[in-house]
């Protein structure tokens, strides 16, 4: 079987794991501000979900060009924990952005977010979310260009 197709099925399994089980930890979180969920908080599940989706985009890349790096060199134990290692960290900080997300807008707004959210506040929601994703947008290829640094390509000589 060829690096690619292994590769193929390794991202599919770790991506789907990657957004199901985000969108289980989201979901539950966004239940205790409002249940059932309101327009607002759908907003902002849907935000959060896209935002996941841009920085599971992102360290896919990456992920494939340690793969290729290590399977090449028939390291195969390497080639897979290092897939799983970047799918991790990216999810983590999927995570922790979410959660900063809810401070930052809270900083720049007057208003209590959680209480409003659970007032449907769409204003709100419409705003968080394009912080999210605009951010995810602006962070990632960031975060990509420092999880590069962590495969050991062998030094050029010019």
């Amino acid at each position: 079987m060829s690096t690619s197709v292994i590769n193929l099925v390794i991202i599919v399994l770790l991506g789907i794991a990657y957004m199901f089980t985000y969108s289980l930890v989201i979901s539950k979180f966004l239940n205790k501000i409002s249940t059932p969920k309101n327009t607002a908080i759908l907003m902002i599940y849907f935000s959060a979900l896209l935002s996941a989706g841009v920085n599971l985009y992102h360290i896919s890349e990456i992920s494939t060009n340690a793969f290729t790096f290590f399977f090449d060199k028939q390291d195969f134990a390497n080639a897979i924990l290092y897939s799983i290692g970047f799918f991790l960290g990216m999810w983590i900080f999927s995570f922790s952005f979410f959660w900063i997300s809810f401070f930052l807008v809270g900083m720049f707004t007057s208003q209590v977010e959680k209480h409003e959210l659970s007032r449907n506040n769409r204003e709100i929601a419409g705003l968080h979310g394009v912080v999210l994703i605009t951010l995810s947008f602006v962070i990632a290829p960031v975060l990509i260009s420092i999880a590069a640094q962590f495969i050991p390509y062998p030094e050029l000589p010019f």
